[in-house]
């Protein structure tokens, strides 16, 4: 018989996201986790960090390490003693172990440990955390807006439907109050009874004719005059085009360079500003700007 259990995914996090986690707990065969702020539920982590602190062979049952991603420190616990042997200060490694938790401390258990040569993994791993953060929050801001857009349509179709319903009411009163004039003069068929009914208001009618004529004229002298704006903020975003196909031009995969970006437009600045708040583009790294595709 196949198990149904399957292997939590290793998630990429920064140590200090989960002190500040709660910690939850499961029963059963159910994976204990830490519900993060993004919804996500932790009970596996990838972590990259440098060895702070050692314990091995001590006088505790198992051996322990203090591992620093930059953001905080944590406790590596391993039970078998198997994992962490090899292991001195100063070792920069990678770590994928359940997170676990004791006496309300939060600690890893250790699966797999492997030691890096490299020091720049650590700036890799936090510029992964970084652009994840970003994409998250872009992510939210776009459900977000998708979200108050659906409900202000929803409230125009139901304004609109209303709108309907109270118009057809009208006209049905309208209907059944001249079927009832009707009636009534059907009763009396002397020709002194049958008077108009409706009173002609043509010339009332072209009188609201000719200022409805006169508004329409007075806002296409409005629209004139706000042309001038329009063709300014048209500007504006075709050089905004211009920066962005610029830095994807020159974007090989790391990213393009801001100083190119000021080298090729003078005065780029404030439009590079906006582009990062509207979520346009995005740093990467100190200098160094991406189109968020």
């Amino acid at each position: 018989m196949e198990s149904n259990i399957k292997r939590e995914i290793a998630y990429k996090i920064r140590i200090s996201d989960l002190h500040i986690s709660n910690y939850v707990k499961q029963d059963g065969w159910l994976p204990n986790y830490v519900q993060l702020n993004d919804n996500r539920k932790v009970s596996r982590v990838s972590i990259i960090g440098t060895v702070i602190d050692t314990n091995i062979d001590g006088e505790f049952s198992q051996d322990t390490i203090i591992l620093d991603d930059g953001s905080a420190g944590i406790e590596i616990r391993d039970f078998e003693s198997v994992y962490l042997k090899k292991i001195i200060k100063g070792n920069i490694i990678l770590v994928i172990g359940k997170v676990k938790e004791y006496n309300n401390i939060k600690y890893i258990l250790p699966e797999i440990v492997k030691v890096l040569n490299d020091p720049k993994w650590i700036i890799y791993r936090n510029l992964e955390n970084e652009l994840f953060e970003k994409q998250n929050d872009f992510d939210k801001k776009y459900l977000d807006n998708a979200n108050t857009t659906n409900n202000n349509n929803n409230a125009n179709i139901n304004t609109t439907s209303e709108v309907f319903n109270e118009n057809n009411s009208n006209e049905s009163n309208q209907l059944n109050q001249m079927e009832f004039e009707e009636d009534d003069l059907s009763l009396n068929k002397t020709k002194n009874d049958y008077e108009p009914k409706f009173v002609n208001n043509l010339s009332d009618n072209k009188l609201e004719e000719n200022n409805n004529v006169s508004e329409l004229k007075s806002n296409e002298i409005k629209t004139d005059n706000s042309n001038d704006e329009e063709v300014t903020e048209l500007s504006e975003d075709s050089i905004q085009i211009k920066i962005i196909n610029f830095i994807r031009k020159n974007d090989t995969g790391s990213g393009c360079l801001i100083q190119l970006i000021e080298n090729e437009f003078n005065g780029s600045d404030d439009i590079l500003e906006n582009l990062l708040k509207e979520g346009e583009v995005f740093e990467i790294k100190p200098g160094v700007l991406k189109v968020l595709e």
